[in-house]
């Protein structure tokens, strides 16, 4: 289950990619690019729907019945409180809460005068049931329903999943709309941000095809900055990391949720999407990632010799690397050996 709703008195929801914890809410050393949306109206009533569905769900059982520890005393009870409230009163969580309180947002939300914009909102999530029957038995499946607004992408298409694999037919839908004069945009993160290297190697294999049909692909920057050379382990995990999954479609459609574009969220995950019908707000998005682009992310292009190199988009002259950013000669060994592996549909 991966699909990711929060439901408050059935009168709002937050809706995207987001997990519980703390590197995704900037409470950690590492930095998460991650994208929610609120939503009010009758789409409300969906996603609450979805939560009693997978609630009441034969798979879904009380965490009671698999818990190590059956019974706690009230003396552990006691103890735990206490030390939740020195927690609560540590200098970290005293610095976190100033942090937060000092953000635009925390002031919005206590005076609400949270910007809204209006519009419609459908929600699509896969049925629980997908987790029992065979992964290729789409009625349970939420992607023929996502999939027509890609496909049928008029002018411009900007795809944002932290997991990117298309497969060799996502790369040619992806090919085609591009040559029909469609500006298709992947933005994925790099190797040098990654945190699954079997994902990257499957992805890996699909780039170069991708370029030379047209497809512009952006890749997040790590903390290496793009040094030839072996990054510390520990660096992958103090790096920026994208999380967000957001498709934009002619800068009318917002597609917001948990759906990463790999086999992994189509064949074996559940997932929740919502689909948002507002040229507004797809045009303040899209201005916002345009920023982000210049500040975090490499661009990849083919050279003469059919190589990949890797652009900053910030830089005023042509300064390339022509490796994968963050890298040395022993992982990019490593990543070879580890595309190999036929196993791209559990990815």
């Amino acid at each position: 289950m991966h699909n990711k709703q929060f439901v408050v008195d059935g009168k709002f929801a937050i809706v995207g990619g987001r997990n519980i914890g703390d590197a995704y809410f900037d409470a950690s050393k590492r930095d998460f690019i991650d994208l929610d949306t609120i939503v009010i109206g009758e789409a409300v009533r969906d996603l609450n729907r979805i939560f009693n569905d997978y609630w009441n769900y034969a798979l879904s059982i009380p965490v009671e019945s698999v818990a190590l520890k059956k019974r706690v005393s009230s003396e552990e009870r006691q103890a735990f409180r206490e030390r939740l409230d020195e927690w609560n009163r540590s200098p970290e969580t005293l610095a976190y809460l100033e942090r937060l309180q000092a953000k635009p947002l925390f002031a919005d939300l206590q005076s609400g005068r949270i910007p809204l914009y209006w519009g419609e909102a459908r929600v699509y999530a896969d049925k629980p049931e997908k987790l029992n029957y065979s992964r290729y038995r789409d009625d349970t499946h939420l992607t023929p329903a996502i999939a027509p607004y890609l496909r049928f992408a008029e002018k411009e298409l900007i795809l944002i999943s932290p997991y990117f694999i298309p497969g060799k037919r996502g790369s040619r839908a992806l090919g085609e709309l591009s040559s029909k004069g469609v500006d298709v945009v992947v933005i994925t993160n790099s190797l040098d941000s990654s945190n699954h290297l079997l994902v990257h190697a499957a992805y890996m294999k699909y780039r170069k095809r991708l370029l030379a049909s047209g497809v512009q692909l952006l890749e997040t920057k790590g903390l290496s900055g793009g040094n030839q050379s072996d990054p510390k382990f520990k660096d992958f995990f103090l790096n920026t990391f994208l999380h967000t999954k957001l498709f934009l479609v002619d800068r009318r459609y917002v597609i917001i949720g948990s759906l990463n574009l790999d086999p992994r969220s189509q064949l074996l995950n559940t997932e929740l999407m919502i689909v948002l019908d507002s040229p507004e707000l797809a045009e303040d998005i899209i201005a916002r990632v345009k920023v982000s682009v210049e500040e975090r992310f490499w661009k990849l292009e083919l050279s003469e010799n059919e190589r990949i190199r890797w652009t900053d988009p910030r830089s005023s002259i042509d300064e390339t690397v022509a490796i994968e950013p963050g890298t040395g000669w022993l992982l990019r060994q490593k990543l070879r050996l580890l595309s190999l592996i036929p196993i791209e549909e559990q990815l």
